[in-house]
């Protein structure tokens, strides 16, 4: 008896243009990560030096009971006349305090750091029809939005490397088309690069454990180089166009779109 034919399995899928991400070759991607390493290095160096690193909610809590603890000796030993401090003593004291640190480099103002600080900065930069607002009461006024630099690069570390399969990536290409719909001129640099072995020196760059994501602000210091060889090497000058969201807010029928 011959072997029944199965039937063929058919799902519908949108109908809108997928959002296509530059491909990155190796040569121009170790090339991008040491630029990116020269440009971070200055804020991982003075992190290094002047930061110490957070050792947990654990180590918090015991530090918490350990200041409890100090300040009730600090009130008994000044109700106690015998323990009265010296002047003289004082004034040596002040003088053995270590000086405050230095103030950090000026990159770090225009550094983003964190897919959550990406994702917050991009919403912020939405035009106002785009976002929720409470209506204003008769007696207030509206506020003036602040003007905010848009992002000039993001660089995402995924893994695999194409992001659109990301799911975690998948807000960024339309929150930044939403963004700069109001100003043509605003094109930011999207950069995908593998989790290894770029995500190692970048976080080793930035004296951080991890890094997921990196964005760089409109004006930061140093980053001409950087973005003149992402627009010469990368394929589209490294921008990400997502076309379905121009498509969808014309509301136009597409149709159906079966694969088998």
């Amino acid at each position: 008896m011959p072997p029944k034919a199965s039937k063929p399995a058919f799902k519908s899928t949108i109908p809108f243009t997928e959002t296509q991400w530059p491909v990155i070759t190796p040569d121009v991607r170790d090339n991008i990560v040491d630029l990116l390493c020269h440009l971070l290095q200055p804020l991982g160096d003075h992190r290094r030096t002047h930061i110490i690193p957070s050792k947990g909610k654990k180590s918090r809590t015991k530090k918490r009971k350990r200041s409890t603890k100090d300040q009730n000796e600090q009130h008994h030993s000044s109700s106690d006349p015998s323990t009265k401090s010296n002047p003289k003593n004082d004034s040596s004291d002040d003088l053995n305090q270590p000086l405050p640190p230095p103030p950090p480099p000026e990159i770090s103002s225009h550094i983003l750091i964190g897919l959550n600080s990406i994702t917050r900065h991009l919403e912020a930069l939405l035009p106002p029809q785009t976002q929720p607002q409470a209506q204003p009461t008769a007696k207030e006024t509206p506020e003036q939005p602040k003007l905010r630099p848009f992002a000039q690069i993001i660089l995402l570390t995924t893994s695999p490397a194409n992001p659109s399969l990301s799911l975690p990536h998948a807000h960024i290409p339309p929150l930044l088309s939403l963004s700069s719909s109001s100003n043509a001129k605003q094109q930011t640099q999207i950069l995908s690069l593998p989790l290894n072995p770029s995500e190692p020196r970048l976080s080793s760059a930035l004296h951080i454990p991890h890094i997921a994501a990196l964005g760089i602000l409109e004006g930061a210091p140093g980053t001409e180089a950087l973005i003149n060889y992402v627009r010469e090497n990368v394929e589209g000058g490294g921008v990400v166009e997502c076309k379905w969201v121009k498509e969808a807010m014309e509301g136009r029928w597409l149709g159906g779109k079966i694969v088998s």
